[in-house]
């Protein structure tokens, strides 16, 4: 979703919005898509509409970015999930794992009114 930052710096009018590299925890949805996808990177597009009167429309998708899964060390997880990955990368080195592209398809409507 975009920030509600964005809204409160729009100007009246109609603006295009595009939000590069907005990362996405998927354990707010689900613990089993965070146990396999964690944070994504997301493309949001869309229009932004304000009135005069402040109220806003915001008309958009979002898209994921490709991701390669590799168990790489991050500053972004939760001490679990760093856990959770720091314990994969030991078993990738045993088992000799190949990274692997994590590809999400299509995009996801987005439609906002305040």
């Amino acid at each position: 979703m975009p920030p509600p930052s964005l809204f409160a710096a729009a100007i009246v009018g109609t603006s295009p919005v595009s939000l590069q590299r907005v990362v996405y925890n998927t354990g707010l949805d689900s613990h089993i898509t965070w146990a396999w996808l964690g944070h994504i990177t997301l493309k949001i597009e869309g229009t932004l509409h304000k009135t005069g009167g402040g109220q806003i429309t915001f008309d958009g998708v979002a898209r994921a970015y490709h991701d390669t899964y590799d168990f790489n060390a991050s500053t972004h997880r939760s001490e679990i999930g760093e856990k959770a990955t720091a314990g994969g990368r030991q078993l990738d080195r045993i088992i000799k794992g190949t990274p692997y592209e994590i590809i999400i398809e299509g995009e996801l409507p987005i439609n906002i009114q305040r």
